[in-house]
């Protein structure tokens, strides 16, 4: 009697036991299913973290080579505007300086004749942004055989008659287009005798001077007229 109560109490311990196991696997495996989801979830959200962040680092990257390579472009634009200005302003120096080392050599230009067998000689340079002009009234010189002392009293005996004659002389220049600049007058007065030992030219009338120029603009000149003004 007694072992059959203990193999009754037996068999509702197994069975109790039995059910409590079943229950648990149910809530280990309910568990189980949940941990899977939220692991699931979470490996979701740190990819899409990742993402996020990959995505962040690649926009300030493509701001930063956007911003650098704007930078360069402006820079090197900078350069190239100094470099072209430096280079123009270096060449209109240098070309300055051909002007006016071309300017500054004298130029003995033809001769002139005025009343009808007086000869003018004219020699200019423009130096120092100086126009400096030597003009010479030669008289006619005599074919006779002279010597020289007898031939300067001839050259001052005329010189004298042009002094009393002639009133201004005028040089003015002309361009290669054609145009004349503005004149340059010379009055009788401000010619000096100037005696030489020259049995060609004894006595001449000279007058130097010096006008404000242009290098470049005297350089175009290309004809030297001579004109001249007589007394009342």
């Amino acid at each position: 009697m007694r072992a059959a109560v203990h193999v009754a109490r037996l068999r509702d311990a197994i069975t109790l036991l039995r059910s409590r196991v079943i229950s648990s696997w149910a809530n280990a495996k309910q568990a189980i299913v949940v941990g899977l989801r939220f692991w699931d979830d979470v490996r979701h959200a740190a990819v899409w973290l990742r993402l996020w962040n990959g995505l962040k680092r690649t926009w300030f990257r493509i701001v930063a080579i956007s911003f650098m390579t704007v930078v360069s472009i402006l820079v090197i634009l900078a350069m190239t505007v100094i470099v072209l200005a430096a280079g123009h302003w270096m060449w209109g120096v240098w070309h300055s300086w051909q002007l006016a080392d071309a300017a500054s050599v004298t130029t003995t230009w033809p001769i002139n004749r005025i009343l009808n067998d007086v000869a003018v000689e004219v020699k200019t340079n423009c130096r120092d942004s100086r126009l400096s002009y030597v003009v010479a009234i030669v008289p006619p010189t005599s074919s006779a055989t002279l010597t020289l002392s007898e031939r300067t009293d001839i050259a001052k005996i005329l010189t004298d008659k042009l002094r009393e004659r002639l009133k201004a002389v005028e040089v003015q220049f002309v361009d290669k287009d054609g145009v004349p600049a503005a004149p340059i007058n010379i009055v009788i007065d401000d010619f000096d005798r100037i005696f030489s030992s020259n049995a060609e030219r004894p006595a001449i009338l000279e007058a130097r001077g010096t006008l404000s120029c242009s290098p470049a603009s005297y350089l175009r000149a290309e004809e030297l007229i001579v004109s001249w003004t007589e007394r009342p």
